[in-house]
């Protein structure tokens, strides 16, 4: 059995407000918690994607959440982060829909709407 108990993030979605003459991001809370657990990031994955100045800071896992990709940043403590790339899967062994995060640092203002 898989245990989600290294931690919890809140769930922010990315949005930009139509009246705006230069778009800016602002984090919509999703009023939404959800427990992961950490993985490793390879040194060799870490290279390939600092190579195009991408940061990957971290990698989780949680129960499969569709609805997570790109346009979305979680909060886990007092820190930001942007979704690199989320992978939905189904675990083979444990017959489990689960989503993989991988986490770079969010740069931008913090603006929550």
């Amino acid at each position: 059995m898989i245990a989600f108990i290294d931690g919890q993030f809140e769930l922010f979605k990315i949005v930009q407000k139509e009246d705006e003459t230069y778009p800016l991001n602002y984090l919509k809370n999703m009023h939404t918690k959800i427990c992961f657990k950490e993985l490793g990031v390879g040194d060799s994955l870490k290279s390939q994607l600092y190579q195009s100045n991408i940061e990957i800071e971290n990698k989780i896992q949680i129960p499969q959440w569709k609805e997570i990709d790109s346009k979305c940043v979680l909060k886990i403590g007092d820190t930001y982060y942007h979704v690199y790339n989320a992978y939905h899967f189904r675990d083979e062994k444990e017959d489990i829909p689960l989503t993989n995060l991988t986490l770079e640092g969010y740069h931008d203002e913090i603006r929550i709407v």
